[in-house]
């Protein structure tokens, strides 16, 4: 080991990042902290953070905190993990917390985490409001588990998404239409999935004619689903965004290749075949294929 160290000494000189690593960790157990620090400094931000890294690995926990205490984030963060792997996770929260007030984005998870851990659910209450969005998906977890379905109806309202998708999960449907009313466009993805899954066509027939793209989707998936073709035709006829791509896969299911084609082709709706279908779903928007966004005729 002594031959490598004396062969890695003249090559780290030169900023040799690789050769620092390296050097660094044949130095880990023999020489004192300021100059492996000083090593690691020479390779830059980098090396500097795979020091903190290797100091953990060996838990060199008098080390870290030396590291920390003189401004050292990442030697910080790696501290506050080896100390929550003690079980002292009153004092990793502390040091995390300051880490996340100083802004660095790598404390917010690490902290979420040691809250919810800890149970300290007003914790991250305070957080989530905030606008720690790590915090609230913990959060949100956390209400779920304890079954607290008020909390998360006033997360879902505030616009935090997670806790929408919480409330799909596990909520009624009821409360999806209210956040759907209120314009929570992920409220709008999830009631349409629910409706799907349910065969509830009407429903999203609803929620098309209220300009809600997303349910088309759905309703399409449906409709190909049930191998309703003159229902996909319909979609098709007023412009539903992913209505013809399932009528095509479907004709072409059905050996109609030539309908199909042409739709590919010309992105036009079937010829007309005769049939009267004015009473037929939905009276809705048309879209625009480019954005998606419905638009109604004058």
């Amino acid at each position: 080991m002594d031959e490598a160290i004396a062969a890695l000494h003249p090559l780290a000189a030169t900023g040799h990042r690789s050769v620092i690593h390296r050097l660094i960790g044949l130095l880990l157990q023999r020489a004192p902290l300021e100059e492996l620090r000083a090593l690691a400094s020479a390779g830059g931000p980098t090396t500097t953070r795979e020091l903190a890294d290797l100091l953990a690995q060996h838990d060199r926990m008098d080390d870290l905190r030396t590291l920390a205490n003189a401004g050292d984030h990442i030697a910080a963060h790696q501290l506050a993990k080896l100390l929550a792997k003690q079980g002292k996770t009153g004092e990793a929260i502390t040091i995390v917390t300051a880490l996340a007030e100083a802004g660095h984005s790598i404390a917010e998870d690490h902290l979420a985490r040691l809250l919810a851990k800890e149970n300290r659910i007003d914790d991250l209450r305070a957080l989530a409001k905030a606008g720690h969005d790590q915090a609230t998906r913990r959060l949100v977890d956390m209400l779920v588990e304890q079954g607290q379905i008020e909390d998360l109806r006033t997360l879902a309202k505030a616009g935090h998404d997670s806790a929408i998708e919480a409330l799909a999960e596990h909520g009624p449907i009821e409360d999806l239409r209210a956040l759907v009313t209120a314009g929570h466009h992920t409220a709008v993805r999830r009631l349409s999935q629910l409706l799907a899954r349910q065969g509830r066509t009407d429903h999203l027939h609803t929620l098309i004619e209220a300009g809600h793209y997303q349910a088309a989707e759905q309703l399409a998936a449906l409709l190909a689903e049930q191998r309703r073709t003159d229902d996909l035709r319909a979609l098709v006829d007023v412009g539903a965004p992913y209505a013809a791509q399932r009528l095509v896969a479907l004709l072409f299911d059905r050996g109609q290749e030539e309908a199909a084609e042409r739709i590919q082709r010309f992105g036009l709706p079937l010829e007309d075949d005769g049939e009267d279908r004015s009473d037929q779903r939905p009276a809705a928007p048309t879209w625009s294929s480019a954005s998606g966004s419905p638009i109604r005729s004058s």
